[in-house]
């Protein structure tokens, strides 16, 4: 049985986003083949529309951008990473335009569970951009070069002290990076 039905501007393009707001809350976010960027409430209700110039090149994250417990929404084109309050509209120094059109989808890494987030993601160009929580390069990172073309999502794990951010390239080289400590 169909739960709801919501009329948008166009057909839906990729998958629908589903962020968690709260215990009982959720958000639907999905693009149009407008470009048209929709949050929906979790009963079909548009709750804000917001016209993009580009579809979307990663899925939609709900993070905690100011640690005061409201979620906003990180994503990004090909020429840029967004972040999203949950009204719609852009946080301070976002959009972040990138230097190269991006091939894959951001990351978003919290290395010290400080809801500090540092932003990854690989460019048309070979290198791979990491971003602190404000868009600023992070020092020793930027960028780190020769990676390739990269479509997936970076990854990121931890290991005992250290923490390991790896990509693979779409020709199956994969790279590896060791951080013995937060950025």
């Amino acid at each position: 049985t169909i739960l709801w039905k919501t009329a948008l501007g166009g057909m839906v393009i990729g998958s629908p986003n589903i962020v968690r707001l709260s215990d009982d809350e959720q958000a639907i976010l999905v693009q149009d083949d407008q470009n048209v960027l929709y949050r929906l409430s979790a009963e079909g209700a548009i709750v804000w529309r917001k016209q993009m110039d580009q579809p979307l090149r990663s899925a939609i994250r709900g993070i905690d951008y100011f640690n005061n417990g409201r979620i906003s929404y990180l994503f990004n084109t090909a020429n840029a990473i967004w972040i999203l309050n949950d009204e719609g509209k852009e946080i301070d120094g976002f959009p972040l335009n990138l230097q190269s059109p991006a091939t894959n989808g951001v990351t978003a890494v919290d290395f010290d569970a400080t809801r500090r987030h540092s932003l990854f993601v690989a460019c048309a160009n070979g290198n791979l951009y990491g971003f602190d929580q404000f868009g600023r390069p992070l020092t020793g990172w930027n960028p780190q070069s020769g990676v390739e073309t990269v479509a997936s999502p970076l990854i990121h794990f931890q290991h005992g002290e250290k923490d390991y951010l790896a990509v693979l390239s779409t020709s199956g080289r994969a790279t590896l990076g060791v951080l013995s400590s937060p950025l």
